[in-house]
């Protein structure tokens, strides 16, 4: 849900200081929760599908 609401703010934002704040939460927090999702669907992928 928050990711949800960053993206709503940065639809509008001409502030500098909440891009920042965005960005920083893309890398530390939104990235690292793709990754996660991306390792977890790759796994079952290849559980389904060994070649």
């Amino acid at each position: 849900m928050e990711m949800i609401q960053s993206r709503n703010l940065t639809a509008h934002t001409y502030d500098a200081d909440t891009a920042t704040a965005i960005i920083q939460m893309v890398c530390e927090a939104y990235l690292p929760q793709f990754d996660r999702l991306y390792a977890t669907l790759d796994h079952h992928r290849h559980l389904e599908d060994p070649s």
